[in-house]
């Protein structure tokens, strides 16, 4: 089975601070993602020695390292190689209350988004 040429939803890969499809995604100890930068930025913003995460708000004190998501990391290069194509980037929008709403959904999408693309490998 090929997945080339499927349009898929970004929305499972999208940073909620940019909104754009995560670049050099990093997990902080909640468990949520984000590009590098933007989390570095969103914590860089306002530094007084307690972090949050920009979804949950769970606070971090002192401020966590940064590790890179590499499955993730995986999923989005293997998705970019090959060569399905992204929803157009209004998908990663996120309107005021739409994050905590959000949450439990993406993580079932993503879940289902990895068995597909496993599966995908599998087939080729």
């Amino acid at each position: 089975m090929s997945l080339r040429g499927v349009l898929l939803d970004q929305d499972p890969f999208c940073c909620s601070v940019c909104p754009e499809l995560l670049k050099e995604p990093v997990a902080i100890p909640c468990g949520h993602s984000y590009c590098r930068s933007c989390v570095e930025g969103y914590w860089d913003q306002d530094d007084q020695g307690i972090y949050s995460c920009p979804q949950c708000k769970q606070t971090f004190t002192p401020r966590p390292t940064l590790r890179k998501n590499n499955m993730l990391a995986e999923v989005l290069e293997t998705l970019q190689k090959t060569g399905l194509q992204a929803a157009p980037l209004a998908l990663c929008y996120v309107g005021p209350g739409d994050l905590q709403q959000r949450g439990q959904r993406n993580r079932l999408d993503q879940n289902n988004w990895l068995v597909t693309l496993l599966n995908s490998r599998k087939a080729v």
